[in-house]
């Protein structure tokens, strides 16, 4: 199994004059390791840019840290998931999705509506949105952009392939985020704070528990735990 992040290391020393000092370090991959990686992640010739940007953050992506050597070759046909210049350290999802920000929506077969057909579809459905906030946003997040605060503009796939019932509750939450982030003189607080991915994830599923929508779905939603 390949481990879904280098090992840090935290190192601690104390000086001639008693004062501590700590070094943290990042142990890089292995060849052996990152072959591994790039056998698991690299881009299939049938998949598009955007197929390749969801399933790397589906399987792991968000997690898996990178230096820009390490991502340097190719990962399949046109794909090199290199950033910036310097030694910058990215999930795997993130270069993948600075690599498709490079080409136009039409050519990487960005979608114009993100269904949700059932229950155990709405988490996968909300992670593309993601992934395409993050081709949009290039550099912004590092990580996981599930940790990323909500865009109201990359919703509307969202919205588009929505069951009715969820459409309002979703509607409504744009919304609200557009007027938060239309203020320009916004303080902080709960009423202005903009949800992340991930916490909308973890609100339409209550939403939708509150409505009946797995019920109706006829499937039986995950445990919570």
């Amino acid at each position: 199994m390949i481990p879904l992040q280098p090992l840090v290391k935290t190192e601690t020393a104390v000086d001639d004059d008693d004062e501590i000092h700590t070094t943290t370090r990042t142990v890089p991959w292995t060849p052996t390791e990152l072959e591994r990686i790039k056998e698991k992640y690299s881009r299939q010739p049938s998949a598009s840019a955007v197929e390749y940007v969801w399933r790397v953050s589906a399987e792991g992506g968000d997690r898996m840290m990178l230096r820009e050597d390490e991502a340097g070759d190719t990962w399949g046909p046109g794909v090199f998931l290199t950033t910036m210049p310097g030694d910058h350290c990215y999930s795997q999802t993130a270069r993948a999705a600075y690599w498709a920000d490079s080409m136009d929506p039409r050519e990487r077969g960005e979608p114009l509506e993100i269904r949700a057909k059932g229950y155990s579809d709405l988490s996968a459905a909300v992670r593309k949105a993601v992934c395409l906030k993050a081709m949009y946003d290039r550099e912004e997040f590092r990580k996981s952009p599930m940790l990323a605060p909500i865009d109201p503009d990359r919703l509307v796939p969202l919205i588009r392939g929505l069951t009715d019932c969820l459409k309002p509750f979703t509607v409504e939450t744009r919304n609200r985020i557009r007027e938060i982030c239309d203020n320009p003189n916004r303080g902080r607080g709960r009423r202005n704070y903009i949800p992340t991915w991930n916490e909308f994830v973890q609100e339409i599923d209550k939403y939708g528990r509150q409505m009946g929508w797995a019920t109706l779905t006829g499937e039986k939603p995950p445990d919570p735990t």
